[in-house]
């Protein structure tokens, strides 16, 4: 008991420690600023990966995790506001939105243990927690990775820090994750007039319920999906990337319409029924990035469970 009572103290010294003597990571595309606890290590991946840098506590220090900053530039929300922003994401951003994400992105495994928002620098940030199998070749070397992850939507980009231990560990790294999250700031991209247009959205119908079975990708205006999917119904819809998508039940985009932004369901042992879809022609909203906020999400949370491994 007592050799316990002195390794939980000398464990929060040096939690302490960090805290006090962190350094600060400056993008080199001027997109944030971030902590980077004491000992820690950063790299950042081939201009090829979505992830801005990684954070990597030391190798020989146990308990230990990593956290990382993913970007994703939505240059069409620009010039809203971010009033306005705040405003469409408190509404958007919810138990169910993130629970049909993850399955929408594959993750069968995923128990989201808590998800919320918080005021972060005077404006709203978003957060989930989550726990997810890590699996290995050999069923023995699979372990149980916790991440939370805190999304912050600005005109312009949304980011998503995440940090990730074991489960059994995630408790005494919270004090140093916590300081991570803190501490980020978003800063204002000069270079974001001349960035790329997000890359337009593509809709995944599924046959399956859970987001499984057979699975068809829509990149353009469909006006008859039977003859293209060979099937009038659907359990799931998913769309990944910038923009909604109006889905009809008859073909030539007529009958019932609803306007799609994230991964949608059928109610458990009904389906809808698909005649066509196109693009949402309207002006552009928050909402058109929820595509982008679904894949970022579920990428970040399966590359933080997969570095974890290696780090």
């Amino acid at each position: 008991m007592l050799r316990s009572l002195i390794a939980a103290v000398a464990l929060l010294s040096v939690s302490a420690a960090a805290l006090s003597a962190s350094t600060t990571y400056r993008d080199d595309d001027g997109r944030f600023t971030i902590a980077v606890p004491t000992g820690w290590k950063t790299n950042k991946p081939d201009a090829s990966s979505l992830i801005a840098v990684n954070i990597v506590s030391p190798l020989d220090r146990k308990p230990g995790g990593l956290c990382l900053v993913l970007a994703s530039p939505t240059p069409q929300t620009r010039d809203m506001p971010q009033a306005e922003i705040d405003d469409a994401f408190i509404k958007l951003f919810t138990t169910d939105f993130w629970k049909k994400t993850f399955a929408a992105g594959g993750f069968k495994d995923v128990v989201l243990d808590d998800a919320g928002q918080v005021t972060h620098k005077g404006r709203k940030a978003y957060f989930l927690v989550a726990t997810a199998t890590a699996k290995g070749d050999d069923p023995k070397t699979s372990y149980q990775a916790k991440s939370k992850q805190v999304i912050h939507v600005v005109p312009g980009n949304l980011f998503f820090v995440q940090c990730t231990a074991t489960k059994a560990d995630y408790p005494l790294m919270t004090k140093e994750f916590e300081s991570v999250f803190a501490s980020f700031d978003p800063r204002v991209n000069e270079m974001l007039v001349n960035a790329p247009q997000s890359a337009p959205s593509v809709l995944t119908l599924f046959a399956g319920p859970g987001f499984e079975g057979v699975a068809h990708t829509i990149a353009q205006n469909t006006a008859n999906v039977p003859a293209l999917t060979g099937r009038a119904i659907s359990t799931g819809i998913a769309i990944a990337g910038y923009g909604r998508w109006e889905v009809c039940d008859n073909v030539n985009f007529t009958g019932a319409c609803q306007v799609v932004a994230a991964a949608t369901e059928a109610s458990p042992g009904h389906f809808m029924r698909i005649g066509s879809v196109r693009r949402h022609a309207a002006p552009g909203s928050a909402a058109d990035a929820l595509g982008v906020v679904s894949t970022s999400s579920a990428y970040a949370l399966r590359e933080g469970t997969k570095k974890l491994r290696g780090r």
